[in-house]
């Protein structure tokens, strides 16, 4: 299979007429087959999450859908090997990455996947398992750092490091690649993880990897920073995927990409490898198609104590230090989990639920009531919350927290963008572009423009910024003052005034709850909610969102370490209600190959 490397784009017409032929190409098939799907209008939560729409489970296995379980069995019982399975991958990443409708999900493929992955069933054949992910392809962030032996570059996107050498694996890929995972390839994000520019930064689009858009909509938008690992799990061209989140670049990914994906406390995973944004809100986490395919991501991440190139791991508490399985919870094994004794808070329509506030369709407002209904229906007591960081105002720039004349967030991340930054290629082995400080990157796009700045893709206006930025006391101010506004403010004070374990709320709108979750440093799971209305107008800004069934989330977050919490109530929620297998990928999008049968792709657009 020939490895994937994306050539320089020396114009961004290129890219747009890609788009545009993409476009023509599938949506057609995209737009006769809105009136197929169900409906999200019911309001009889029984039938809004029908047993018609659920999967098939007798039906022969679909890498669209597969689960990390139904491949870790198929492998175990010999029904296909490792080799087979990278091959499948692969070969769908061939159909429709660059081919068809240029997903642009995934930027480059690792030579030695197919070597890795014989390896692994050679181990297999002489008894030794390493657990569920033994085998597994999984494509991993290209801001994660990997070693030169997998053969792959890491580079935030960005030109800058193109062919730069780290020293090692980041540490959750070493854990990964030691529970046995292959890794597949790297994929596509946002130029420096969305932290380039003030203006023209196109959500899923980078200088190495173009414009990278959604499954489920023609140029659709896979938002923020993490949209390749997003859009590479829900179109099935990897099993799982890691990505990272500063301010919502794993939910809001999940939720526009109708998968699972949780941002983990800051300090369970380490950061080391990982180019930065911000040292004290940066954190890597998996994305899956269910709760428990994240739960064994999460499992075989996460740092067991002290990384001395990472102090948030010093944090831990013991008997996280010690580790812990999480996908090995008893309600995993449960046909029908339930969330009886439990106590969760949720937004009220007064803010985060709040369509006129959020710029929701009134359809996103009903499955997040059906949603409501369904929690109280598996068990859970319900309380509406208020947060005292945002009150009951319905003009967020009244909040606290959303203060439109509070930039100590802005100026807290483009001081740490610029300390780590450098701070990262420093511990490079290799940098053949020569640049070594921030503010080489900003002049190595101002050199390469054909490269690093095309079309309109120019601004580097947040970098220009950190340059100009030195830590000091009052940007540790700046640090507590989120925290309090974030957590004695925001969820903690939540948590504790209403005695609730956790918080529900939409995850989308214009401006979510999880955000907060992320400022606090607290974890936060997306779960597939439902979907826009068949009748929505596609957005008029390209990448496009909403569009007709575009696909929403649910999230739910808590305060420090309570992962399994949010992973039982998550999964229990699931179960209930198994929205992700109401709508697939439009068909230009829908790669055929599967194990044992491989398809030639289609023309490159």
């Amino acid at each position: 299979m020939a490895r994937i490397k994306l050539a320089a784009t020396s114009s961004l017409l290129v890219v747009l007429l890609g788009v545009i032929l993409a476009y023509l190409s599938g949506a057609h098939s995209a737009a006769t087959g809105i009136t197929d799907e169900l409906p999200f209008s019911s309001t009889d939560p029984t039938s809004f999450y029908s047993d018609t729409v659920k999967r098939n489970h007798n039906s022969t296995l679909d890498l669209l859908e597969a689960t990390i379980d139904e491949l870790s069995k198929g492998l175990s019982s010999g029904a296909f090997t490792s080799v087979q399975l990278v091959e499948a991958y692969l070969s769908r990443i061939e159909e429709v990455n660059i081919a068809g409708p240029g997903l642009r999900a995934i930027i480059e493929t690792s030579p030695v996947a197919l070597s890795y992955a014989a390896k692994l069933d050679a181990e297999r054949a002489a008894g030794r398992s390493r657990g569920a992910l033994h085998g597994i392809p999984i494509v991993i962030k290209d801001n994660v750092a990997t070693h030169p032996e997998l053969g792959m570059n890491t580079t935030a996107g960005s030109y800058t490091l193109l062919n730069s050498l780290p020293s090692a694996d980041s540490p959750s890929v070493q854990t990964l690649r030691k529970a046995g995972a292959v890794i597949l390839g790297k994929a596509n994000m946002s130029v420096w993880a969305q932290a380039r520019g003030l203006v023209n930064q196109t959500q899923g689009y980078s200088p190495r990897g173009g414009f990278g858009t959604s499954a489920y909509w023609p140029a659709g938008n896979p938002c923020s920073s993490s949209s390749g690992s997003a859009v590479a799990v829900a179109a099935g061209l990897a099993a799982a995927s890691v990505g990272s989140q500063t301010s919502g670049s794993i939910i809001c990914p999940a939720s526009y990409n109708n998968i699972v994906g949780i941002k983990p406390t800051v300090g369970l995973i380490s950061r080391s490898g990982v180019i930065p944004i911000s040292s004290t809100q940066d954190s890597a986490g998996p994305f899956g198609r269910t709760v428990k395919d994240v739960a064994h991501m999460l499992t075989a991440m996460a740092h067991h104590g002290r990384d001395e190139g990472d102090n948030a791991t010093w944090t831990q508490p013991a008997r996280v230090a010690k580790g812990i399985d999480y996908a090995a919870a008893r309600h995993f094994s449960l046909s029908t989990p339930r969330l009886d004794g439990v106590r969760l808070g949720y937004s009220g329509e007064t803010f985060f639920a709040n369509r006129s506030v959020q710029n929701f369709d009134e359809s996103v407002l009903e499955a997040y009531r059906q949603s409501l209904e369904v929690l109280r229906g598996l068990g859970a007591t319900l309380v509406e919350v208020t947060l005292d960081s945002i009150g009951n105002a319905t003009d967020p720039s009244a909040t606290a927290y959303y203060n439109t004349s509070d930039n100590t967030q802005t100026v807290l991340w483009q001081t740490e963008m610029r300390v780590g930054l450098e701070r990262y290629i420093g511990g490079l082995s290799e940098v053949p572009s020569a640049v070594y400080d921030l503010g080489g990157i900003i002049y190595f796009g101002i050199a390469n423009p054909e490269l690093e700045l095309a079309g309109n893709q120019t601004d580097q206006g947040f970098l220009v910024q950190a340059l100009m930025t030195r830590p000091n006391a009052t940007v540790d101010g700046y640090r507590e003052h989120g925290f309090r506004l974030s957590r004695e403010q925001g969820i903690d004070g939540a948590l504790q005034r209403y005695g609730v374990s956790a918080i529900v709320s939409p995850s989308g709108g214009d401006w979510p709850l999880y955000p907060i979750a992320d400022r606090a440093q607290y974890p936060v799971i997306g779960v597939p909610m439902g979907f826009y209305a068949n009748d929505t107008a596609v957005g008029q800004d390209f990448p496009y969102y909403p569009f007709p069934r575009a696909p929403t989330g649910i999230s739910f977050t808590s305060t420090k370490w309570t992962e399994p919490v949010l992973l039982r109530v998550a999964h229990a929620y699931e179960m209930a209600t198994n929205v992700r297998f109401q709508r697939k990928p439009f068909d230009a999008a829908t790669a055929k190959s599967q194990i044992g049968k491989l398809v030639a792709p289609a023309n490159s657009a």
